[in-house]
């Protein structure tokens, strides 16, 4: 059963990256980053600013899904509005489930453009899809609990199926608050290829992040 779910989830972060992929080749930009100032999506669907990342605080992120629905490259339909606060997320509301746990984890598109030791990444201005901890993510959320998405084995599992293996390089980095579920950040080493899994630690990840603009 976990390794079916890994699979599923696996699969559908693909195409995932594939179907936002063709929407950016017909729009130019990621779903979310689009503006609707001329109703392309139809009246009341979220606006972008199309600055070339898709941001929480615009409402960019809630609204990617309901982007990709209206275009035509998902079939479920999303509102786009927010959900406990700017940028809030719900499943079935406006972000799909995960396999790993229909109740429990989404799929969200976001981009960054500040360093932040909380993300153990390399990059801080990509877009990518991220698995987060939903309803209470961006929202309400207290650490550690609220946010954690996925133990470190999932994580694991995930990366070594679709990428390197390894936590802070590639395409698919760990999503870490501080140290929980690796042995160092890589704001601290200045090396991403020193952070390594932290399996036996008992702690979560709070998701991985998926890029998307990156091969």
């Amino acid at each position: 059963i976990e390794s079916s779910k890994i699979n599923k989830t696996v699969s559908e972060l693909r195409q995932y990256e594939i179907l936002a992929k063709q929407f950016k080749d017909v729009y130019h930009y990621f779903p979310g980053d689009v503006s609707n100032s001329d109703g392309k999506f139809g009246s009341g669907v979220s606006n972008g600013n199309q600055d070339g990342t898709v941001r929480y605080g615009h409402l960019e992120m809630p609204g990617s899904w309901e982007q990709l629905n209206r275009a035509g490259f998902v079939d479920t339909a999303y509102d786009g509005s927010s959900v406990n606060g700017v940028g809030g997320v719900k499943i079935g509301v406006n972000v799909p489930a995960t396999p790993l746990d229909k109740k429990k984890t989404a799929f969200i598109f976001e981009s960054h453009h500040t360093a932040n030791s909380v993300w153990n990444v390399a990059e801080y201005t990509r877009t990518w899809i991220q698995i987060v901890a939903a309803p209470t993510a961006f929202g309400g959320a207290s650490y550690p609990t609220d946010y954690a998405a996925m133990t470190t084995a999932r994580a694991m599992a995930m990366d070594e199926k679709m990428d390197d293996g390894k936590p802070a390089t590639g395409k698919l980095i760990a999503y870490s608050y501080s140290t929980q579920c690796v042995n160092t950040s890589w704001t601290s080493t200045g090396d991403p290829s020193l952070v390594q899994w932290k399996p036996n630690s008992g702690y979560p990840c709070y998701g991985i992040r998926y890029y998307i603009d990156r091969d």
